[in-house]
């Protein structure tokens, strides 16, 4: 396995990673703001 093989996947995962905990904060900050 070559770095660039390496790199890559683990780049992507954290993006993807990050992004679906951003649509989770979205929903949690838009359940909470109906709620109040």
């Amino acid at each position: 396995m070559t770095k660039k093989e390496y790199k890559f996947p683990v780049i992507n995962a954290r993006n993807f990673l990050t992004g679906i905990g951003i649509e989770e904060t979205k929903q949690q900050i838009l359940t909470e703001l109906q709620n109040n």
